[in-house]
This record gives C-alpha cells, sequence and structure tokens, in this order.
C-alpha cells in the first residue's frame, strides 16, 4: 500500500538498546526518526554509568552513530489520562521514563495531524497506553516489528489500519500531492523538530481575578497590622483610647479597664 502519509517514528529507549548501528540504519529508511530528549539523556548517562559492559557499549555505539544519522531529538511532550497509571511521585525511574516517552509520541501526534506517528518500543504496557489514546494517526510497535518492516517494505498490521484510518478521514485529499512534504526532504542534520511540526504550547496557569483579590487583601491586611503594631509603640495612650472606642477586646499586655465606682 502506497500512501502519501509521511511516517513519524518515535524511538525508546528499550528499542534503541536492543539494537546495533546496523539496525538503526534500517529504521531510518522507514521514516523520520525522532529521539525524545530523555531518552538521549539516558543513553548519555550509560555511557558511564551502565551496570553491564554490554549496555554501556550499545549506548556508545550510539553516541557516535546519532549525530550524522539524521534521527533529530525532540522535547515535544503532551500529557494523556490514558498514559498514566499513577502519580508521578510515586512512579519508578523506568515508568517516569515510559511515561515522557508516550507523552513525546502523543504530543508529536498531535502537532502532526496529516503524519502517522509510530511509537517504537518493548514495553508492552506502554504499547497498551498509547493503543487506549485511540488517536487515528498515533500507533506503537515493537522493535523486531519495525526491523521485519525494515527488511520487507511490508507494513505492520497496526500500521496499515491506522493508515487505512487516516485515508477514510480526508477522502478529498488522496492525491499526495495535497498533502505536505514528508519531513525526511529537509536537511538530515536539522535538530529541531520540522517546520510542519510545531511544540504544542502548554497553557500558562495565570492567577484568576479572584486569587488577585484575595492576594491583594492579604497584603492590605498586612500593611494595616504593621501600622497599628507601631502606633500602638510609639503613642500607646492614644492607641488604647482608640482601640477602646472601636469597642475591641482589649489586647494582650493592656492593663485591665477600671471598673466604675
Amino acid at each position: 500500500m502506497t500512501t502519501p502519509f509521511p511516517i513519524l517514528l518515535v524511538l525508546d529507549l528499550s528499542a534503541i538498546m536492543a539494537s546495533k548501528t546496523r539496525e538503526w540504519q534500517e529504521f531510518s529508511r522507514v521514516g523520520t526518526c525522532y529521539l525524545p530528549d530523555v531518552v538521549l539523556e539516558e543513553i548519555q548517562f550509560l555511557c558511564d554509568r551502565a551496570v553491564e559492559s554490554e549496555e554501556e557499549q550499545t549506548a556508545r555505539e550510539f553516541i557516535r552513530f546519532q549525530p550524522k544519522s539524521g534521527w533529530q531529538p525532540t522535547d515535544i511532550t503532551l500529557s494523556h489520562p490514558a498514559l498514566r497509571s499513577g502519580t508521578v511521585n510515586t512512579l519508578s525511574k523506568k515508568a517516569r521514563l515510559s511515561l515522557e516517552v508516550g507523552e513525546c509520541a502523543y504530543g508529536l501526534s498531535e502537532a502532526s495531524a496529516l503524519q502517522l506517528v509510530v511509537l517504537v518500543t518493548n514495553d508492552q504496557l506502554l504499547l497498551q497506553h498509547i493503543q487506549r489514546i485511540g488517536a487515528t494517526n498515533l500507533c506503537g510497535v515493537t522493535m523486531a516489528a519495525l526491523l521485519q518492516w525494515a527488511r520487507v517494505h511490508q507494513k505492520p498490521p497496526g500500521v496499515m489500519q491506522h493508515l487505512k484510518a487516516m485515508q477514510g478521514n480526508l477522502p478529498g485529499m488522496a492525491d499526495p500531492s495535497h498533502l505536505p512534504r514528508s519531513p525526511s526532504s529537509q536537511s538530515p542534520f536539522t535538530t529541531g523538530a520540522p517546520a510542519s511540526i510545531r511544540r504544542p504550547r502548554r497553557r500558562s496557569a495565570q492567577p484568576s481575578a479572584l486569587s488577585q483579590i484575595f492576594s491583594g487583601l492579604i497584603v492590605l491586611l498586612g500593611i494595616t497590622i504593621g501600622v497599628l503594631f507601631a502606633w500602638r509603640l510609639i503613642q500607646p495612650t492614644n492607641f488604647n483610647k482608640f482601640w477602646k472606642q472601636m469597642g475591641l477586646p482589649a489586647l494582650p499586655g493592656d492593663p485591665p479597664a477600671r471598673k466604675p465606682r
């Protein structure tokens, strides 16, 4: 099936660490490869601190491969309830990494409506979370499935289903000339997202008008208390007279009021 929809691959740490340079080069022939920043940081960490020497060798091999590979690092991210299985504070390091990779793939799909985003991971739980999102242009495959795809040029069934769904959603745009060019036509040394992909901006948490009024009242109350306290210290007689005229209860340290004879 020839499709006008470009393929964007998002590679998880598990897929990268289970392959070598030859496989990484084959992945690049399937589509444009994106590397979440958190994955790149973890690979750099493993270069010097991996528990097993094999992991360290793979990490170092990838760091040598990546700069000239055309793989594009990205910090794009967007949260979705289907990706979360608990609070971030209670997640393990591995679970947090999977969460951030899933949010990267989802964010990329939201910013690329006319491109199919394929998350490549060996984490079955993450694949289930991606499937639960239900986005037409987002799916997941294992590293083995991607390798088979690259070598025999046959798309996995899940990828085929999503491409057909995308084609069905755009009946008037079946002509490839009507669709944007693939990001792979850009310079392979581009490090940011292509022009057709913009990083979703998280809505900044602006304080509401009610919270602003409440904050202003707290500041005004603090100033008033400070003025009254200074008045009491400088002119205690006048202050106590004013305080009694207002009918307020006596303050600690004030002499008891004299009872009328």
